[in-house]
């Protein structure tokens, strides 16, 4: 009897071992990793530079399986531009996941310095940002690089038709939003199933040894 117990023992510490080795496993597939840049270089490599302030803030998506999926948008009033034709008013929209590397939450009136990534530049529906380009509430010393590097800033673009000076979305550009979004989506579910499945095979290994130890001991 005292074998069978530390049989039992041995198989729980095992199943929590594993347990915990499969969820830093998933926490590490779902990390956002950014290369390490300094303003200069996000400045190069954004499609737009400029800084405004959030009026309004929106959220969707964030059910069960819109982990990644789910997205932030927020107006913006752009005051000056160093990169790009940005029109007076924009949306800008991010991850609501910070495994997806989404920027986070962003205060309403402070003059916020965006970076909108080269994909997304120019989007009627949303420029898009992440926490990899360096999107932040404006400090001075991160204005003074950017400044340094893209030359003075300039006023917003004028739109000489009356609209808002962005193009209109392309059927290939929200298709394409879609699928990065479900394929996020879809590579946590299937992280998250492979560690269920681990477990449960710890589980089942642990008892078929105790029903096998058990019969031998009758």
């Amino acid at each position: 009897m005292g074998r069978l117990r530390r049989l039992a023992a041995l198989a729980g510490v095992l199943v929590v071992a594993l347990g915990s080795l499969v969820l830093l496993s998933a926490t590490s597939a779902f990390a956002c990793s950014c290369v390490m840049m300094d303003a200069a270089q996000r400045s190069h490599a954004a499609g737009e530079v400029f800084v405004g302030t959030i009026t309004h803030t929106e959220r969707a998506g964030g059910g069960l399986l819109a982990r990644g999926g789910g997205s932030i948008d927020w107006t913006v009033d752009v005051d000056r531009v160093w990169k790009g034709a940005v029109p007076a008013t924009v949306t800008v929209s991010s991850s609501s996941q910070s495994t997806a590397c989404g920027v986070g939450d962003l205060p309403q009136g402070r003059p916020v310095l965006f970076f909108v990534s080269p994909d997304a530049a120019g989007s009627a529906s949303a420029r898009h940002v992440n926490s990899c380009g360096g999107t932040a509430v404006l400090r001075a010393d991160v204005e003074e690089q950017v400044t340094a590097a893209l030359g003075p800033p300039h006023a917003p673009a004028a739109a000489s038709d009356g609209s808002s000076g962005t193009k209109e979305p392309s059927v290939d550009d929200e298709t394409g939003e879609r699928a990065s979004r479900l394929h996020v989506v879809w590579s946590e579910v299937g992280v998250t199933v492979a560690a269920m499945a681990g477990i449960v095979g710890v589980i089942g290994v642990a008892v078929w040894l105790g029903l096998r130890l058990g019969r031998r001991r009758g």
